[in-house]
C-alpha cells in the first residue's frame, strides 16, 4: 500500500454527488480491506465513516485528522454549526447493498458470532479510487480508536 503522505491532495474526494451505488462499492471496499471476520457493528461504523468522512476527523489525533481532510477534501471538513452532521438518506441503499452482497456470497454473515467476513467475487465490484482509499484508512484508524467514552463523553 502507498503511504498516505505520498498521495495527492483530494485523491479520495468523490468526483460526483453521492449516488446510491456508492454504498455497495463502499461495503465491497471495506470487505476487501478486512483481514477476516469483523463485528457487524464495526463494519457498519467503518461504512458510516467512509460515507460521512467529517465524522472521522474529530476521533483522530490532529496530524491524522489533517491528513484525512487533505486526502478526502471538503467532505471531511466540519459543517457549519447550524447544519445537521448526519443524514439518514442512505438507509434503503445500505439495506439493498447488504442484501446484494450477502445474496451473492460476497459478504459472509455469521449471526451467532455477530460478524461479517469477505466472501468470493468481491473483485468484480469496482472500488478503485476513493472507496478503497477511504476504506483502508478508516479500518486502520479504527484499530487505534477507543470508542468507549471515558470521561465527560470524551474518547481516548
Amino acid at each position: 500500500m502507498v503511504s498516505a503522505t505520498a498521495l495527492l491532495d483530494g485523491v479520495w474526494a468523490r468526483t460526483a454527488q453521492p449516488q446510491p451505488g456508492n454504498i455497495g462499492a463502499v461495503l465491497a471496499a471495506i470487505l476487501k480491506a478486512m483481514d477476516g471476520p469483523r463485528l457487524i457493528r464495526d463494519v457498519r461504523l467503518a461504512a458510516a465513516l467512509v460515507l460521512e468522512p467529517r465524522l472521522l476527523a474529530p476521533l483522530l489525533p490532529d496530524a491524522e485528522a489533517s491528513e484525512w481532510r487533505r486526502l478526502v477534501g471538503p467532505e471531511a471538513e466540519p459543517l457549519v454549526s447550524n447544519v445537521s452532521t448526519f443524514a439518514a438518506r442512505n438507509s434503503a441503499a445500505w439495506g439493498a447493498a447488504v442484501r446484494n452482497h450477502r445474496g451473492n456470497d460476497r459478504l459472509i454473515e455469521d449471526l451467532k458470532s455477530g460478524t461479517w467476513a469477505p466472501g468470493s467475487g468481491l473483485e468484480t465490484i469496482e472500488t478503485t479510487g476513493w472507496p478503497d482509499g477511504r476504506a483502508g484508512f478508516v479500518l486502520e484508524a479504527l484499530r487505534s480508536i477507543n470508542l468507549v467514552p471515558v470521561e465527560n463523553g470524551k474518547y481516548v
